[in-house]
């Protein structure tokens, strides 16, 4: 009895991590492919803490990388989790909160944003607020993505 006790403790030992091991892998590379790219356009360089970008206080994506372009602009580029690219729509901003970005809705509706897309950044919740008032005239969702698309032309 003690040979097959063995056999069975000294099988679970080599079979458990390697299949682990393939899970993980598994899953990371689902969870790369899901992910939908957009960039962030900020009109100067954000101070950033956090790697992660948030909703509501719920984490909702990461930031891969940040490109300075002319003008002082910097564009974020982020990954934004497949069950929350629900948000990304055409009245999408982000906004700078104690050195992390969070996201915030201009409008009630908006339209779904193709992956890539250019979206507005500001260095606060006031420039935001401010951008809001100054915009009242026109559409907020227009305004953002002319916005940050002269930022990211360097106009």
């Amino acid at each position: 009895m003690r040979p097959y006790i063995f056999f069975i403790l000294l099988s679970s030992i080599v079979i458990s991590p390697g299949c682990a091991w393939v899970s993980e892998k598994i899953g990371a590379t689902h969870l790369i492919e899901k992910d939908k790219i957009y960039e962030v356009v900020f009109e100067d360089r954000p101070e950033i803490v956090k790697k992660e970008i948030y909703a509501r206080g719920a984490e909702i994506g990461n930031i891969i990388s940040e490109m300075p372009i002319p003008e002082n602009a910097n564009v974020i580029k982020i990954a934004v989790q497949s069950k929350h690219r629900h948000l990304m729509k055409s009245n999408t901003v982000f906004y700078l909160s104690y050195g992390r970005i969070d996201y915030e809705a201009l409008e009630e509706s908006g339209s779904p944003l193709a992956e890539g897309a250019k979206i507005l950044g500001f260095d606060g919740i006031a420039s935001l607020y401010l951008f809001k008032t100054e915009t009242k005239a026109e559409n907020l969702s227009d305004a953002a993505i002319r916005k940050a698309q002269e930022l990211y032309d360097g106009h």
